[in-house]
């Protein structure tokens, strides 16, 4: 069952950039951009959030903290929890 929509409630065109907000120091808006992958209900395909274009590395010793929004299914009574992959090289 697909809960959110193939925009995940952005209301954005496929590959926009998302808006975000970066939470702590020492990074500051503009460090990384994010786009919207739109999914696809009908072959249940994910839609998606990628962030990258990082203005600098981040070490192993810091916390990027940013938050992002996304428009949450109607589905009451249930929790939702939205998983986050982190990918490196």
């Amino acid at each position: 069952m697909a809960l959110f929509a193939n925009d995940l409630g952005t209301g954005l065109s496929d590959g926009t950039n998302i808006p975000i907000d970066i939470l702590a120091a020492p990074f500051s808006e503009g460090f990384m951009t994010c786009r919207l992958i739109k999914g696809d209900q009908t072959n249940n395909m994910p839609g998606k959030i990628v962030c990258g274009n990082f203005a600098s590395t981040i070490s192993s010793g810091q916390t990027l903290f940013f938050a992002l929004t996304l428009g949450n299914p109607s589905l009451s009574g249930s929790q939702i929890s939205i998983p986050f992959f982190i990918y490196s090289q």
